[in-house]
């Protein structure tokens, strides 16, 4: 028998090889696949921190706030009433004694007035007694008259019947009358100073 050409056993071998090769990675692979995973390494949970101990917070020191006084109320100031006030008239007419520390206002003319008004009874009997001498007689009697005040009184001085127009009265025994009761006058006042007065009486049955 011839033997084989040179040559020709070639291709034959490679495949082999190559087969033996496959295999080999085949089954290295399929034992590889095989093999368990190594078990996960233990996870170990650190221990919980413990939570520092509680400290109570310090109070503040307590300072109570300054209480103020109450405010003083400052006392009143008096002063005199103005003059023809009605405070001033009662002034006048003694319900009040003067204060040492104000001076006494002067004369007022209401106070006057008030004051002889107080003897107009007085008057109208003198012109009664005169109607009994002249039945006729009426009409307006008009006295001039200085008032003067000090020492907590007032008084009628210098008094005189005038005539300031036609048909002014002029009886001498009514003025005489009149004059006497304005005279004897005399009414409380805390006024000081002289004050000249022209005061109508207006006489009528």
């Amino acid at each position: 028998m011839s033997p084989p050409p040179r040559g020709s056993a070639g291709p034959t071998v490679w495949i082999a090889g190559l087969l033996t090769l496959g295999l080999m990675l085949l089954g290295g692979y399929l034992v590889w696949g095989t093999r368990e995973p190594p078990p996960p390494a233990p996870i170990v949970a650190a221990p919980p921190s413990e939570p520092p101990p509680y400290a109570a917070p310090t109070p503040a020191p307590f300072h109570p706030a300054p209480v103020a006084a109450p405010p003083t109320a400052a006392p009143p100031v008096q002063t005199a009433p103005p003059l023809g006030t009605r405070a001033a008239m009662d002034l006048d007419a003694g319900s009040e004694g003067p204060r040492a520390d104000v001076p006494p206002p002067p004369l007022h003319a209401k106070t006057v007035m008030r004051a002889i008004r107080e003897v107009t009874p007085k008057v109208k009997e003198c012109y009664d007694q005169a109607r009994e001498r002249n039945p006729d007689l009426n009409g307006r009697l008009v006295i001039h008259m200085m008032v003067r005040a000090s020492g907590g009184h007032g008084r009628i001085d210098d008094a005189q019947v005038v005539k300031r127009a036609d048909g002014d009265l002029d009886d001498a025994g009514l003025s005489s009358c009149v004059l006497s009761v304005l005279g004897a006058l005399d009414f409380p006042s805390h006024n000081e100073g002289e004050l000249p007065i022209t005061y109508p009486f207006f006489l009528t049955p």
